[in-house]
């Protein structure tokens, strides 16, 4: 006798239709009994969580992920702390894939030493602040920021790696550079610097400070000479390229920074002495770049006047006069705190009443010099020296595409570094991947003499422009 119930006997396709409509008839229960809260992050976990698995199984996308929300500040418009998930996800990610048998990146001890050593000197004046809160803060940003970079080694470790690297940050930039000109930001952001004695508003791109927002086009214009040589095949590639590096030295100029000026003609000044030979590079950098500046308004150039005025003493410029006065201050509070400084971020409150007027120092190099003392501003030069070294090793390969990385990140570096002494950005998370580019790029085209002749063979391939 046959049973009067036998799975056998029922269809696939019934099976499946009274499943989903019991799941159905669950959700909608749910959605109807439930608090709106907790249905909105069961939906929002629904939906994360293919995106989750699929990071965790591509580490590599979370980091890219990462590199977008920082460079281009786009978590401003989220209510919850975007940037902070992304963070610790590619952490997890990382991890996970060191327990699978993903190889640990270790390089350039020597770099990490000093690092190391500015980053404890940071962490111990803590201890010596007045303002506890204002140095904890900045010291977790700073270690934040480092772990950023620590992140981005693990992730950069072969020439194709560098050139998605290269690509995804350039265009994490531009966004933040051209994104504002189509999408507001919310309101909570949007106040703007405006020069209140020529009544010109200063274009800040998402970054929000004028100056540190032109340091960024610093970094990103040698940036985008590296992509044209990598696409040069691709004519498509080059007009886009091409106008993506008009656009940032255009925008550069809207920020009305001097600083930015100044690093600007350090780059192009370096630009033309160092690629004299390279004839492309020379003809689309350089011709781009002035007309760039040319396209700049007329009021751009009487900001630029103001310093030879000052310089020349025949104009007042109380901007000028107080920034300079503040690093006397810097210099005179780092040789009095030699050791440990006066503590991160105390700059103003140790001012006091030294000054009529309470302003952070406007030099990086001061900056540190006066809170964290002269072991920390000797490892902060050390690290720049041995930067210095790295690209003079990679100017001298004789595979084209690490020399010419080598060339766009001395005239990267140099920019930055002169930029640099105008804005105080020593903890800031761009200024260190620019201090991290020498050692990535050296550590993605290793192989010394022995391997230049497979690098250059990889170097053809990846259509790269060998100097002239």
């Amino acid at each position: 006798m046959k049973p009067a119930f036998s799975w056998e006997a029922i269809a696939k396709r019934r099976f499946a239709a009274v499943i989903a409509l019991a799941c159905a008839l669950c959700i909608a229960a749910a959605a109807f009994y439930l608090p709106a809260g907790f249905v909105r992050i069961a939906v929002l976990a629904m939906l994360g969580l293919p995106a989750l698995f699929i990071a965790l199984d591509r580490p590599a996308l979370v980091f890219y992920g990462l590199i977008v929300i920082l460079f281009s500040n786009l978590d401003l418009f989220t209510t919850f702390r975007l940037y902070r998930l992304i963070l610790a996800l590619a952490v997890f990610a990382l991890a996970l894939a060191v327990i699978n048998g993903r190889p640990f990146v270790r390089h350039h001890p020597v770099l990490l030493f000093l690092v190391a050593v500015f980053a404890v000197v940071l962490f111990q004046s803590i201890s010596i602040a007045r303002d506890y809160d204002a140095a904890a803060a900045l010291a977790l940003k700073y270690f934040k920021n480092l772990l950023a970079v620590a992140i981005a080694v693990q992730f950069v470790r072969t020439p194709g790696e560098f050139r998605r690297y290269v690509l995804v940050m350039a265009i994490a930039i531009l966004l933040t550079d051209l994104a504002p000109l189509v999408v507001s930001p919310p309101t909570r952001y949007g106040s703007l610097s405006l020069i209140w004695e020529q009544g010109v508003f200063r274009y800040e791109g998402f970054v929000f400070e004028p100056n540190a927002f032109a340091l960024m086009q610093l970094m990103l214009i040698p940036m985008l000479m590296y992509l044209i040589a990598v696409y040069r095949r691709s004519k498509p590639a080059v007009v886009c390229l091409s106008l993506a590096l008009l656009a940032s030295v255009v925008v550069l100029a809207l920020s009305f920074s001097r600083g930015g000026f100044l690093g600007l003609a350090v780059l192009f000044a370096l630009l033309l002495v160092v690629e004299r030979k390279s004839r492309t590079v020379i003809a689309i950098g350089a011709s781009i770049i002035v007309a760039g500046v040319a396209l700049a308004p007329t009021i751009y150039w009487d900001r630029i006047q103001s310093m030879i005025s000052f310089a020349q003493g025949s104009r007042f410029d109380f901007s000028i006069f107080t920034r300079i006065e503040a690093m006397k201050e810097a210099v005179r509070l780092g040789a009095a705190n030699p050791l440990l400084g006066i503590g991160a971020d105390n700059f103003i409150y140790a001012l006091g009443s030294s000054l009529p007027y309470r302003m952070i120092v406007h030099n990086a190099y001061l900056q540190v010099f006066a809170e964290l003392g002269a072991i920390a501003f000797a490892a902060f030069i050390a690290v720049i020296t041995y930067d210095f070294l790295l690209i003079r090793s990679l100017m001298r390969r004789r595979d084209p595409e690490a020399a010419q990385i080598g060339r766009l990140l001395l005239i990267q570096l140099a920019a930055v570094l002169a930029s640099a002494f105008f804005i105080p950005v020593a903890y800031d998370y761009y200024f260190w991947f620019v201090l991290a580019f020498p050692a990535i790029a050296d550590y993605c085209f290793r192989g010394g003499a022995q391997g230049d002749e497979v690098n250059s063979a990889a170097a053809r391939a990846a259509g790269s422009i060998p100097r002239a």
